[in-house]
């Protein structure tokens, strides 16, 4: 069977959708599945055509971003016919867009065009997509949707009724090497100072109608409280680093790092002592499976994926959002010797039962066959 993904960023550019995109065609590939990607190209100096890991990648001609509304839409355009020139050429049996707002529409004309089966894969709330008429155009004529969570399954169904919508998580690779290194290695390496407890935020630091989505500041605050012996590593870029920078002055507790390497972060978060996740709302954060693919233990608040798999007190502690104190206060009770065990322990549970490549490929593929 073969399959055409079609998403906004991929490699060599790449958020969280183009990560969980990558990691879903691996695992799908290593089942026998013939997978490509479209996606735009977003750098002159990446290639047009070019095979990754066993990946068809596929990125139209390079045209420079304009203030200019009118040539952007030009620009869109002419992203949609070179698509649907190489969707004509792969002849894929099943079009997937991984954004129902930004790859969705593209994905019906394509898979109309065609008639081939289209699947859209929802991953961040509807309601905070760039634009609700066009992900309701994207439900009401794909074939089946999936979402990353049961929160999200109930948003769906009231905007797209009668719809097949189906749950599956996003897969996080293991990190069989990296969990074979002892902390203390990491730890020397990177100059974090082994008397002291190391916490670790990773997110875009970017602002929704004016919110800080992230949460980020709240956490800045409670460890501005907590003082010296709690370190806190931030990762992450956006509009915000300035402001959220300002905030920390003067606390040498708080540390930016911006963007980095993914596998320096993947060691940043399997040394740490915990991953706080304070944002305000999201899918199946990738971060959130990062840390329990090297079973760092979580803090977090309760957004819509966390909320199917963590339990407090047991695999993890929920803290209230966007407040400082209930941060100080699960960092205090995450410490405590047996907490941080048991928390731990059933961490590494938590990721082996729900997010393993042979676990949610398995998913993945039934929700192909619907």
């Amino acid at each position: 069977m073969k399959i055409s993904f079609i998403v906004s960023d991929f490699k060599p550019i790449s958020s969280g959708i183009g990560n969980a995109t990558y990691d879903l065609s691996e695992a799908l590939i290593k089942k026998g599945f013939d997978v490509n990607i479209i996606t735009p190209r977003r750098i002159k100096e990446s290639k047009k055509i070019e095979v990754i890991d066993g990946m068809d990648i596929i990125r139209p001609k390079y045209i420079p971003k304009s203030g200019n509304k009118y040539f952007n839409l030009f620009r869109t355009f002419i992203f949609i016919l070179v698509s649907i020139f190489y969707s004509y050429k792969c002849d894929p049996d099943i079009i997937l867009s991984q954004e129902p707002d930004k790859t969705g529409p593209m994905a019906i004309i394509i898979g109309k065009l065609f008639n081939k089966k289209i699947i859209s894969y929802t991953h961040a709330d509807p309601h905070f997509l760039d634009s609700l008429f066009l992900t309701k155009f994207t439900y009401k004529y794909s074939n089946i949707l999936w979402t990353t969570n049961n929160d999200f399954k109930k948003i769906i169904s009231k905007l797209s009724p009668n719809k097949k919508i189906i749950v599956i998580p996003n897969i996080k690779q293991r990190e069989s090497d990296l969990l074979s290194i002892d902390k203390s290695i990491l730890r020397k390496k990177f100059n974090m100072d082994g008397r002291k407890k190391h916490f670790l935020c990773i997110g875009r630091l970017v602002s929704f109608n004016g919110v800080e989505i992230k949460g980020i500041s709240y956490v800045i605050s409670a460890f501005k409280e907590l003082g010296d012996n709690y370190i806190l590593h931030i990762f992450g870029e956006g509009p915000l680093l300035k402001n959220l920078q300002n905030l920390a002055r003067g606390h040498k507790n708080i540390i930016f790092y911006g963007n980095v390497d993914k596998q320096i972060l993947m060691e940043y978060i399997y040394a740490s002592d915990c991953f706080i996740l304070s944002s305000l709302t999201e899918g199946l954060s990738m971060s959130f499976l990062e840390a329990t693919s090297v079973h760092t233990p979580l803090i977090t608040t309760k957004t819509s994926g966390v909320i199917d798999y963590i339990r407090d007190g047991y695999n993890g502690i929920y803290i209230k959002k966007k407040d400082m104190y209930s941060i100080i206060s699960a960092v205090k009770r995450m410490l405590m010797p047996k907490t941080y065990s048991r928390i731990k322990k059933n961490t590494k549970s938590l990721y082996e039962s729900n997010f393993t490549p042979e676990v949610v490929v398995n998913k993945a593929i039934g929700g192909l066959n619907v």
